[in-house]
């Protein structure tokens, strides 16, 4: 793959530098060769805090990764002062909670399994709230499926349990048998322990949201526990089948089908499942006969071969519909308008553009056309 900049060899530091190729493919019209930007610096930081005192200091020319919407308005204040405007994209991702479907608790592997325990995670919580305070009211209550805008979007698919309904919850937990309960309210699985579901995240941020959610799943007797480990920990967690919920954000939901893995396990919420379906059942674990998952697969299989786009998008379309309605992973909010921090003297960055792993962030913003005003430094 021709890029249009190349990681310079890496320096000790803290600092990662990419250059211009200047055997990049493309022009602008006028001939003039792209990329305009000769060099990009990436600095590294440990702490949100850190990163947040660069940008009002004026030391990021444009910046979107790590730029929290639940500091929206602290971005705003000081955009004076740092010399910068604050722009909005839409985020094609979903802020959710994934269960291990493969978690080797045998007792929280049937649970996970259990559709109606996944739909009763689902409405007992107020996805309202957490919006409000943990985004700062700039996402919305939705499911993990493809946002509006994209080709595969489905309003039906969007609201898929989406709705706060503790009432529900507490019955469906009942009518699948978990209705002992501890002397503090809790439910009692069946070999008598506490229901107690463990939710790490690798977000500074992830601590208040896991913090409300703990009080929902409380009133419908669920504990949670909420655990914040670096991120490192939560990969190898993710590699090595060592968690039992997981909360980030769920991406790739524009262009799906560049991109479909997270429907279909892989790096999600059967991450076992998937190595055996990837190796053709020399790793990881098979699953039951009859799982819908194994529909997932034979759907994907269907698109890949299409003879036409109608029949791979009719494959694909299944695909997620089987995913949605399964409720395999817990949406909670998303579409969340991203703060994207530009310098006065930085141009050519559109708004309201999306945002998407896939297009790897900012590629819809058409980076080689970026450029810096030199008369206003």
């Amino acid at each position: 793959m021709i890029t249009a900049w190349k990681i310079e060899t890496p320096a000790p530091g803290n600092v990662v530098t990419m250059v211009r190729n200047p055997y990049y493919w493309a022009v602008d019209q006028e001939g003039n060769q792209l990329p305009y930007i000769d060099r990009i610096e990436h600095r590294l930081f440990e702490a949100i805090d850190s990163f947040n005192l660069m940008i009002v200091q004026g030391q990021i020319d444009m910046q979107m990764r790590y730029v929290n919407s639940s500091d929206f308005t602290f971005y705003k204040e000081n955009e004076d002062k740092g010399d910068y405007r604050v722009g909005t994209w839409k985020s094609a991702t979903v802020w959710s909670f994934v269960p291990n479907l493969n978690v080797e608790d045998e007792e929280l592997n049937k649970l996970f399994s259990n559709k109606d325990f996944r739909h009763a995670l689902s409405v007992g919580i107020d996805r309202e709230t957490i919006n409000e305070l943990g985004f700062s009211g700039l996402g919305e209550a939705r499911s993990v499926s493809p946002i509006s805008g994209s080709p595969y979007f489905n309003a039906d698919w969007e609201t898929h349990w989406t709705e706060f309904d503790p009432d529900l919850a507490n019955e469906l937990l009942d009518g699948i048998g978990l209705t002992e309960r501890d002397g503090d309210d809790f439910r009692l699985r069946p070999d008598g322990k506490r229901l107690q579901v463990v939710v790490e995240a690798y977000h500074d941020t992830a601590a208040p949201i896991l913090e409300i959610a703990a009080d929902y799943y409380r009133d419908i007797g669920i504990e949670l526990l909420p655990r914040i480990i670096d991120r490192t920990q939560w990969d190898d967690n993710r590699d090595n089948n060592n968690f039992q919920i997981q909360y980030t954000p769920v991406d790739r939901l524009s262009v799906v089908s560049a991109d479909p893995r997270n429907f279909m396990g892989n790096d999600s919420y059967a991450q076992q499942y998937y190595a055996w379906y990837e190796t053709d059942g020399k790793a990881g674990i098979e699953p039951p006969e009859g799982a819908e998952i194994r529909n997932i697969w034979a759907d994907w299989e269907k698109a890949s071969v299409a003879g036409s786009m109608e029949e791979a998008d009719a494959a694909l379309n299944d695909l997620i519909g089987t995913f949605v309605n399964e409720g395999y992973v817990i949406g909670l909010v998303g579409e969340v308008s991203i703060p994207v921090i530009v310098k006065n003297d930085f141009k050519n960055v559109r708004d309201g553009l999306v945002e998407d792993d896939v297009t790897r962030g900012v590629g819809f913003g058409q980076t080689q056309q970026f450029w810096i005003d030199q008369s206003q430094r």
